[in-house]
């Protein structure tokens, strides 16, 4: 029995299966996939329908000629196979730019954080219904404000190049409280810095558990200390960037907060989850020269989309 199951796949939030309109981004190929799935699964199992069920592939995605090598293979491990993949870093940097090489400069952010007005959640992998779900413009909301800091990838993405796993994100921070947070959300946009910023992910690190989840490794923060931290995203998958887009561009958003998609810290050290008394923090971000805060995840070219390269270190197999 198994073997005769089939798992769709769509770009789809939960209230938006079977739709094209996605957030403010439209799969066209997507509207009514899911409908006509299951008619074939029903008439062939319940009619009897010579319809062609079972479907052999193991993965489809249908109707974008640009990403019709999908259509050649008939299991993901082949699919790998035809990919070439490149470790991709972009680091913070002067001016808020992320770029791809350090910056020799040392320089930091004050992110000024009141629990008492969090920065609200807009769009993004949320549940409930009285939230925006999935890629939501972010701009008018939560970026019309003075508590976030935001770094922008003004070299765009390297055309027919998409990217595959899970990015991460290192920053180096301090605070002058015991306990914070830090959230990032990770938006594409058009170029135009004032205009449109599509969450695409987030994540957010509690301070107080950098060593671990048990009681015995909550630990609060020295006042005089910078600490690395790492926030791994969610995995993502999205398409070869190219001219034709409309968002080939990356920014990163970093906040103290993401609410209420993630519960707020007070900033007063004590116990989670419970009514107190909240304090302000000033938290700070740090990057350039021996501070090497960045977003880093795997680029990924179709082997027939560019020529080979000679360098296999280069060469990274996925999720491996």
């Amino acid at each position: 029995v198994r073997d005769l199951h089939k798992f769709l796949v769509g770009p789809w939030s939960h209230n938006s299966v079977g739709k094209k309109e996605v957030g403010e981004i439209e799969f066209p190929f997507a509207e009514g996939a899911s409908d006509s799935f299951t008619l074939l699964f029903f008439d062939y199992w319940l009619r009897g329908a010579k319809n062609g069920w079972p479907i052999n592939k193991k993965f489809i995605l249908d109707d974008i000629s640009e990403f019709a090598q999908f259509q050649k293979f008939d299991n993901i491990e082949n699919y790998k196979k035809s990919l070439y993949f490149e470790p991709i870093s972009l680091y913070l940097g002067f001016g808020k730019h992320m770029i791809p090489s350090l910056d020799p400069s040392a320089d930091s952010i004050l992110l000024t954080y009141n629990p008492k007005n969090p920065s609200p959640t807009i769009g993004g992998a949320t549940l409930r219904t009285d939230l925006k779900q999935g890629p939501w413009n972010i701009r008018d909301n939560a970026l019309r404000r003075n508590d976030y800091a935001m770094f922008i990838d003004l070299n765009g993405m390297p055309k027919n190049m998409g990217m595959l796993g899970k990015p991460k994100v290192d920053l180096y921070v301090s605070s002058d409280r015991k306990d914070t947070d830090f959230a990032v959300r990770l938006c594409l946009h058009n170029g135009d810095l004032d205009s449109t910023h599509i969450i695409i992910s987030d994540g957010i690190y509690r301070m107080r558990f950098r060593n671990g989840f048990r009681l015995t490794d909550t630990q609060s923060m020295n006042k005089d200390s910078i600490y690395k931290i790492t926030i791994e995203l969610p995995p993502l998958f999205i398409y070869p960037f190219n001219s034709n887009q409309n968002y080939k561009y990356i920014s990163l958003i970093i906040s103290c907060s993401n609410y209420p998609r993630f519960d707020i810290n007070l900033n007063n050290g004590q116990d989670l989850y419970t009514a107190g008394d909240t304090l302000s923090a000033n938290n700070y971000l740090y990057f350039g020269k021996k501070y090497l805060s960045r977003i880093y995840f795997d680029g990924y070219y179709y082997l027939g989309a560019i020529e080979e390269s000679n360098s296999k270190s280069l060469i990274k197999t996925y999720p491996n």
